[in-house]
C-alpha cells in the first residue's frame, strides 16, 4: 500500500480525512490518450474545491492520478497490473461503453487507520470492484453509495451492459444515504421503488428536472438550478459527493439536495473535472438561487 499527502509533512495515515470514497480511479480513453474519469476522481474533487480534506481508497492508481495529488487529495492505493479503462463510442446519439481494462479488488486493509474516523464514506464503485463489508471499516461516518459499479457487467469482448444489482440488501443495510440516477436503472421505475423502498435513505436524480428525495415514507422534489449544459459527464458524481457531505451538516436531506443541485450545475458547464467549481462560486449561486 502506498499514501500520499502531498504540500504536508504528516504522514497520510496520521490525518482524519472529512470525506473519502472509494472505488477504482478509473480512465476513460479518447483519441489523443486518457483522461480522468469515474467517481472516485469527480467526488474527491468536488470535496477538495468546496474546502474539505479529501482521500481515496482505491487500486491501481493510474500515473495520470497525479492531477489529483496536486489538488491535495490524498490516495491510499494497492499495486494492480492494470488501470481501470473505459472507452464510450457513440452511434445515433446512443453510446456503447467497453471496460478495456479493470485493476484489482478494493481492499479493507488498504484504509489508513485514522481515515476509519473519516466523516463521510462514498462508496463509489465503477466495474464491482467493492464488497459491501468494507463499509464496516467505518464505524464512525456517514455512509453514502452511489451504485452504477454494482449495475455494470460485461461480456468477453469489455462491452458493457446493465446487471441485476445482486448486493443491494447487503448494501443498503449498511449505508446511510443511497444516491442514483433514473439513467442508472434505465428510467425503469419498478427498480427505482424497489431501490427506495431498501434504503433508509434515497435521492434519485433526473438530470434537468432535478432530483426527488424520499426518507421514511415521504418524498420531496428538489427543482434543478439553471445552467447552460456542455458536458454532463460526471454531474452525478458531483451531487452525490455535495449531498453526502451537507447532509452529513445538516441531517436535512431536502436542504443537502438542494445545495447538490446547485454544485452540480456547475459540473454540466463545462468539459470534465474542469468545471467542478469552488466554494466561493456555489455560495454565490446558491444565495442567488433560481432567479
Amino acid at each position: 500500500m502506498t499514501t500520499d499527502a502531498p504540500g504536508s509533512n504528516v504522514p497520510a495515515d496520521t490525518a482524519v480525512p472529512d470525506y473519502v470514497v472509494l472505488g477504482h480511479i478509473a480512465l476513460d480513453r479518447v483519441a489523443n490518450g486518457h483522461i480522468l474519469g469515474g467517481t472516485t476522481a469527480y467526488g474527491a474533487l468536488t470535496a477538495a474545491r468546496l474546502g474539505y480534506r479529501a482521500a481515496i481508497v482505491t487500486a491501481g492508481a493510474p500515473r495520470e492520478a497525479e492531477e489529483l495529488r496536486r489538488a491535495g487529495i490524498r490516495i491510499a492505493t494497492t499495486p494492480s497490473p492494470a488501470p481501470t479503462i473505459f472507452e464510450n463510442r457513440y452511434q445515433d446519439g446512443a453510446r456503447q461503453q467497453f471496460l478495456r481494462s479493470r485493476a484489482e479488488e478494493v481492499l479493507a486493509s488498504t484504509v489508513p487507520p485514522s481515515w476509519r474516523r473519516a466523516g463521510v464514506i462514498h462508496l463509489g464503485p465503477l466495474a464491482q470492484e467493492l464488497d459491501p463489508a468494507i463499509a464496516a471499516e467505518f464505524p464512525e461516518a456517514l455512509i453514502g453509495a452511489t451504485p452504477q459499479g454494482w449495475l455494470r457487467g460485461w461480456d468477453a469482448d469489455g462491452r458493457v451492459s446493465p446487471v441485476p444489482w445482486e448486493n443491494a440488501a447487503a448494501v443498503l443495510a449498511r449505508v446511510d444515504a443511497l444516491v442514483f440516477s433514473e439513467q442508472d436503472v434505465n428510467y425503469d421505475q419498478r427498480l427505482i421503488d424497489r431501490y427506495v423502498a431498501m434504503a433508509r435513505l434515497a435521492v434519485v436524480t433526473r438530470g434537468s428536472k432535478g432530483c426527488v428525495v424520499y426518507r421514511a415514507g415521504t418524498s420531496c422534489n428538489v427543482a434543478a438550478y439553471p445552467a447552460t449544459e456542455i458536458e454532463p459527464t460526471g454531474a452525478g458524481d458531483v451531487f452525490a459527493s455535495a449531498f453526502f457531505l451537507r447532509y452529513a451538516e445538516t441531517n436535512d436531506p431536502c436542504l443537502a439536495a438542494d445545495w447538490a443541485n446547485c454544485v452540480a450545475s456547475f459540473c454540466v458547464e463545462g468539459p470534465g473535472t474542469s468545471a467542478i467549481p469552488t466554494l466561493e462560486r456555489v455560495r454565490e449561486r446558491f444565495e442567488r438561487g433560481r432567479g
